[in-house]
């Protein structure tokens, strides 16, 4: 049993601590610059007087049986106190975004030379789902990937939203469901891939924040991404990848409520497959075939936000190669966030590096 330490009592952290529960492990510690929010947290949980409670987050960051520690903090304060926490020899689950591609790359750094795990909070991509959609590609059920699309976007209009304060989330709506939008593209495009261009299009607020944004990511091999964002318009969250041969669509990709009745099914582990072609003597013919509703098995009936709980704490235990990998995806994603603001911003072509 690992026991957590939490940073911050946003709303997302109950959530997390449910799943921290829920995967077997500990929520040991809670941290608040108050340390009267930080009691009333612990008050609302079930196992409330186990909970440590602290004023500080170093605090709890000297608490030598703080083992984990999980960072729901606005970006402009995540990076600097996942750094604090790794260099005092604590595992770092960091919700996204973060302030830059460079502090990913720094906090990175310093987990290497302390050997230990980091990684990002995005849990559809531990989901059984995202898995199969992946596997139904690779096995040429849609042909060659041609073009991945997505789309999120919600209506937050509260100027008092810490989404709207670029001192806390610089970014705005891009870092905060834009991220998510880039990682499903990433998903299916592959995290390894080339990226030569990032054109988007934003709106931003006579506060300095960005509220809407769209646009087009271009990859090598003539792949393109096409992205909105925003928190102007109505609930839309749904991506779709689309070949040669045929598409796959999904809904509500991040994530949907569970259903509490058991005979319902869960959204979670639905999306859709359509042929629209085949290959003939060589050639690809158009063809006409009804979507197809396919439904994931989930072995052990997990949801998504426990399965990254077990993914963090397995990469606590693995060898150097598997935390790599989901570091570097968490610094590839930031990446193109990063230079799809840059776009929006100067309202010019980005030109990538990677």
């Amino acid at each position: 049993m690992i026991k957590f330490g939490i940073l911050g009592t946003a709303n997302i952290a109950n959530r997390v601590a449910d799943a921290i529960e829920g995967a077997g492990h500990q929520v040991y510690a809670i941290a608040s610059r108050d340390l009267e929010r930080a009691n009333k947290w612990a008050a609302s949980r079930s196992n409330r007087n186990s909970i440590v409670c602290y004023g500080s987050y170093d605090q709890l960051l000297e608490d030598d049986q703080v083992q984990a520690v999980y960072i729901p903090l606005p970006s402009s304060l995540a990076d600097r106190w996942a750094k604090l926490a790794a260099d005092k020899n604590k595992h770092i689950l960091v919700d996204k975004p973060f302030s830059s591609a460079e502090s990913v790359k720094q906090i990175i750094q310093v987990c290497r030379q302390n050997n230990l795990a980091f990684l990002d909070g995005t849990q559809f991509v531990h989901g059984p789902r995202l898995a199969e959609m992946q596997n139904t590609i690779q096995r040429g059920m849609i042909g060659k990937l041609r073009k991945v699309n997505a789309a999120f976007t919600a209506w937050i209009v509260d100027p008092t939203n810490i989404r709207y304060d670029p001192s806390l989330e610089p970014a705005g709506c891009i870092g905060d469901v834009g991220w998510y939008v880039v990682r499903f593209i990433l998903s299916f495009v592959g995290y390894d891939r080339k990226v030569i261009s990032v054109y988007a299009v934003g709106n931003e607020t006579e506060g300095g924040s960005m509220d809407d944004c769209a646009g087009v990511v271009e990859f090598e091999e003539n792949i393109t991404a096409h992205f909105d964002c925003g928190f102007t318009s109505g609930y839309r969250q749904w991506g779709e990848c689309l070949g040669t041969l045929g598409m796959l669509r999904v809904e509500r990709f991040q994530g949907a409520p569970v259903p509490n009745n058991t005979e319902e099914k869960d959204p979670n582990l639905h999306f859709q497959f359509r042929q629209l072609g085949e290959e003939r003597n060589g050639r690809i013919e158009r063809v006409e075939r009804e979507t197809k509703d396919i439904w994931v098995a989930n072995v052990g009936g997990k949801p998504q936000s426990v399965l990254l709980i077990e993914k963090f704490v397995s990469l606590m235990e693995k060898e150097k190669e598997e935390r790599e990998k989901w570091a570097m995806e968490a610094w590839k994603t930031q990446l193109i966030v990063d230079a799809i603001y840059q776009s929006a911003k100067t309202k010019q072509v980005v030109v990538m590096k990677y």
